[in-house]
């Protein structure tokens, strides 16, 4: 009996299954990773190379925008779990899609999500509610980096029309604490928007939500970026510069983003201070982006004419600028992420990436290893300062 059940299916699906579209597929991860280190392999050490040739190389890899138009998407009936990083289901307990943030082509890490089902051991009707709430998938304020990206991503409607139909609402701020000194500001913009932020260590245990909304994300990390995120950012940078003005800007117009002050679990490059002492000799402005308030780095940003930079989160402020400016930028490193070619692409910058550092062998993840110098400092001022000057 089982083996004429087994040669009944066999033949089934023979006769029905259909070959792959694609039996290869590319990983665009994968496939950017060889690219561009065959792009730095193909000039000597210290070589610079313009910003706009390795965009050129993103192309068929990752989109120019991320997807159509984001908007809000409506549930109703469902269930938020504190530190669950993800809203689930009333009646079935399945993860609301959506509802957590995602990572990388097709949403292939749900790095926050701590489960995807839950057990609806009682009803909807026993729990504390809300009537109506938005939803942030993301609101952890600890790194500048993420702020920049993952919590901006979700934050669009409040900077669009969207914002009229929302005064009043409750805003769920999933993993933000608020001694964190970027929470302050991400409470000072609802705040200002007119929506009320509600911090997890506030609210009950679970909290049954009627209706709420969920905005769709305007980029995700190692996926994309949108018009509209960059859009965001500029509001965002045109926000704080009114809500609390920078001290003057002298006429800086080259600035060193360095990351030399840095804490000492941060990713450091030896040799970046006796190169920052070069540059000021030089006129440029050494500035440490942690030691600014946000207004005071979105004010640096706008005013330089050229910003040079070793691969870093600081580098995301220069979402600022909106998704067209006339900055220059020198990159410098050897391996940035992805997501600053993807961002920096978007915004149409110019300049020049210089590869310059390579990193100590250690334990550490690549992309928090410390970095040496492969040339000398004095060289590479030079070198920076002559870029400073060039056309792209």
């Amino acid at each position: 009996m089982s083996d004429r059940l087994e040669q009944i299916s066999h033949l089934g699906a023979k006769a029905w299954l259909l070959a792959p579209e694609d039996p290869h597929p590319i990983d665009p991860i994968l496939r950017w990773t060889q690219v561009f280190e065959s792009i730095v392999r193909s000039v000597g050490p210290s070589e610079p190379l313009p910003l706009q040739d390795i965009y050129s190389r993103l192309d068929g890899l990752f989109p120019d925008e991320l997807c159509d138009a984001p908007v809000l998407v409506e549930h109703h009936d469902v269930l938020w779990i504190a530190g669950s990083g993800v809203l689930f289901d009333g009646q079935s307990g399945l993860a609301v899609p959506g509802s957590m943030l995602t990572r990388f082509p097709r949403h292939r890490q749900t790095p926050y999500a701590v489960s995807h089902w839950v057990e609806l051991t009682r009803p909807l009707s026993s729990f504390q509610r809300l009537q109506h709430a938005l939803w942030l998938p993301h609101a952890d304020c600890q790194m500048f980096g993420h702020f920049m990206t993952e919590i901006l991503a979700f934050l669009w409607p409040i900077f669009t029309q969207e914002a009229t139909h929302l005064t009043g609402w409750p805003v769920i701020l999933p993993g933000c604490d608020s001694t964190s000194p970027l929470s302050d500001w991400l409470f000072r913009l609802l705040r200002s928007r007119h929506l009320y932020p509600l911090l997890q260590s506030t609210l009950p245990k679970a909290v049954h939500l009627e209706r709420v909304l969920i905005p769709q994300p305007s980029m995700r990390l190692h996926a994309g970026t949108s018009t509209l995120f960059l859009q965001s950012a500029q509001a965002f940078g045109d926000w704080l510069l009114c809500s609390s003005p920078a001290s003057e800007i002298t006429d800086h117009s080259r600035v060193f983003l360095s990351r030399s002050a840095l804490h000492e679990d941060c990713r450091k490059i030896e040799g970046e201070r006796e190169l920052e002492q070069y540059l000021k000799q030089s006129g440029w402005l050494i500035v440490h982006p942690e030691e600014e308030e946000l207004p005071q780095q979105v004010a640096l940003i706008r005013a330089a004419r050229c910003i040079a930079a070793f691969d870093g989160s600081a580098l995301h402020g220069l979402a600022w600028l909106g998704d067209h400016s006339e900055t220059m930028l020198i990159l410098l490193g050897d391996s940035p992420s992805l997501d600053y070619w993807l961002q920096f692409r978007a915004q149409k910058i110019r300049g020049w990436f210089l590869p310059c550092t390579q990193p100590f062998a250690d334990e550490k993840p690549s992309h928090l290893q410390n970095r040496q110098l492969t040339v000398q400092a004095r060289d590479l001022s030079e070198t920076i300062d002559a870029l400073a000057l060039v056309e792209t």
